[in-house]
């Protein structure tokens, strides 16, 4: 396997090609987990027939936002980011995010656990992920309410199974170019794999969960304290990280290729043993529906810390796994950050990833008190304030570490209170028109919609850099879309075959930039703060030169596995 030296990498730039590379999504989530056992990652998954057993209160506040638009255009489909979609939008690049779906996500809280129904739950479970109905039900059946075991790594290891199966799925569409894929095991083979007229797809892992199995479901609510070193859980779940962890890093191809993942989500929705999350639900489904009280705001474990170390350590043969702070809260990134200082005070620094994001905006001094984020700290502000979105403090590391930025692409994780109530306006309008018939008022309005998550996704990006402070800025931003990930996509923008048309559109507002009322970022401000680069040049490195550019540079043994460098001193 070929090995590059720093001083071989090369500028993207004049490179002659135009395609999408996508550091986050998840197209294996659905279709392995769909009704239909033959059903391929080309394929699309219909929106499932239980969304129709659902009362219109509950389905309206509950579910509606991550199964249809808030514009009056019903999907027949859930699917956002299936190969087939990827293909025709260019989107050649794939970070496929592997995740265990986790249990919690179905334990609704009182007292909506005790007003709906099990068969109800099954068929919101079913109508909000499009996965099978009956592996709902046994999952609520088995797990939940009998306390049934969990094993996350087993269904880690079988979607894995199943995106490697799939790499023999030519996709039946005759319209599409680009119709088999191939997973990367380095930047390399990845720029191989593209020559061949392949998707390259490149595996990571979402949640840190992934890596345990549990005797009992309420196994997994183990506190922070019974997880210090001595105690039995600790041995237990850190034999069991070793052992996982061993694993992955030794995964390879039927050809002796390497499939150890590039990196790894830690924290997710809901406790996992490791470290802390963020909130990340909002509305009736995280107020009256998902529960993720348990850890929340906390930090790393004791275990956790040991476990980090793990993924971290690089030896001749197993590979460094790299780590992504998203949903991580704002103590476990703090914490996470002081390690990083310790590994590269010893010569053994990293990248740090942070793969679907949004910024906060200047509200750092919002940061302690974040701890609660229950919804009115957007109001009046631009940008989403919650904890789980990016501050200055993180995006200085990130750019301290030569990490990238994902951005997301999320209804409600991304905007403050002031696009989102103009979204809302504009909605109303949109489905008014659609309810008179009056076809060039929609367009219209539809028109100043897409505009307004422009200047959102714009702000985003002009934020970074100009905390960041320079054009280097501009060279940590990629696409982290989350499709496929059971997100509330923006509706304008709400698949990865809409990707070509915001990026056309990003590019264009970059020339001829507006004010973005909200924000400092006026015309004169943005011009300054594009360095000199034209609105094609930056939406280039966003779409795929970034992405490249860092994949060069770290997804390659050389960087991936141990030389010459200092050893692992923390374990």
């Amino acid at each position: 396997m070929t090995k590059l030296s720093p001083n071989k990498h090369r500028e993207f730039e004049d490179m002659d090609k135009d395609y999408i590379i996508d550091v986050h999504t998840h197209p294996t989530n659905r279709p392995f987990r769909s009704s239909d056992k033959n059903k391929s990652i080309w394929e699309t998954v219909e929106k499932s027939s239980e969304c129709d057993n659902i009362p219109k209160l509950i389905y309206d506040n509950m579910v509606k936002e991550t199964v249809d638009l808030g514009i009056n255009k019903p999907l027949d489909h859930v699917s956002q980011a299936n190969f087939d979609a990827c293909s025709e939008a260019g989107n050649h690049g794939v970070f496929v995010a592997l995740y265990p779906s986790e249990k919690p996500f179905y334990d609704l809280r009182n007292p909506i656990d005790i007003v709906i129904s099990e068969k109800m739950k099954g068929s919101i479970g079913a109508c909000m992920t499009g996965f099978d109905h009956a592996l709902i039900k046994k999952m609520l059946k088995t797990t939940i309410l009998k306390n049934g075991p969990v094993d996350y790594f087993q269904e880690l290891l079988d979607e894995y199974n199943y995106l490697v199966d799939q790499q023999s799925v030519t996709s039946s569409n005759k319209k599409l170019k680009v119709k088999k894929f191939e997973i990367a095991s380095d930047f390399e083979h990845y720029k191989e794999i593209l020559s061949e007229n392949k998707m390259a797809a490149v595996l990571t892992i979402e949640g840190g969960h992934s890596i345990f199995t549990f005797d009992k479901y309420r196994r997994m609510k183990i506190p922070a304290y019974r997880l210090k070193k001595g105690k039995p859980y600790y041995d237990k779940y850190l034999g069991q990280a070793k052992k996982a962890i061993k694993k992955l890093k030794k995964q390879k191809s039927d050809d002796y290729k390497n499939h150890s993942p590039f990196f790894i989500t830690l924290a997710h929705h809901f406790w996992n043993l490791i470290c802390g999350h963020a909130r990340s639900f909002d509305g009736m489904t995280g107020k009256l529906g998902v529960n993720q009280e348990f850890g929340l705001n906390s930090g790393f474990t004791e275990l956790g810390v040991e476990v980090l170390h793990l993924l971290l350590n690089k030896t001749k043969t197993e590979r460094r796994i790299l780590i992504d702070t998203k949903h991580m809260s704002i103590r476990t990134r703090r914490e996470f950050y002081e390690i990083w200082e310790q590994y590269n005070n010893q010569g053994d620094g990293f990248p740090i990833i942070c793969s679907h994001a949004a910024v906060v905006g200047d509200e750092d001094e919002y940061a302690e008190g974040f701890e609660n984020d229950k919804g009115k700290e957007n109001n009046g502000k631009y940008f989403n304030v919650w904890s789980i979105n990016l501050t200055n403090e993180d995006i200085s590391y990130i750019a301290k570490s030569d990490g990238i930025i994902g951005l997301l692409l999320h209804e409600k994780r991304v905007p403050g209170d002031v696009p989102a109530d103009r979204f809302k306006e504009l909605k109303e309008d949109i489905n008014l028109a659609i309810e008179q018939g009056e076809v060039e008022e929609e367009k219209e309005r539809m028109e100043e919609l897409a505009h307004e998550y422009v200047m959102l996704v714009v702000a985003n990006m002009l934020h970074v850099v100009k905390t960041v402070g320079s054009r280097k800025g501009w060279d940590i931003i990629t696409l982290g879309t989350d499709f496929d990930g059971l997100i509330n996509a923006m509706d304008v923008f709400p698949t990865i075959k809409s990707m070509p048309d915001l990026f056309s559109r990003v590019e264009n507002f970059l020339d001829n930039p507006d004010r973005i009322e909200g924000t400092p970022f006026d015309e004169d401000y943005i011009q300054f703060l594009k360095f000199n680069l034209t609105g094609k040049e930056i939406v280039q490195k966003m779409k795929y030169q970034n992405a490249e550019r860092f994949m060069q540079k770290y997804f390659n043994d050389e960087f991936l596995l141990k030389n010459d460098g200092p050893s692992n001193i923390y374990l």
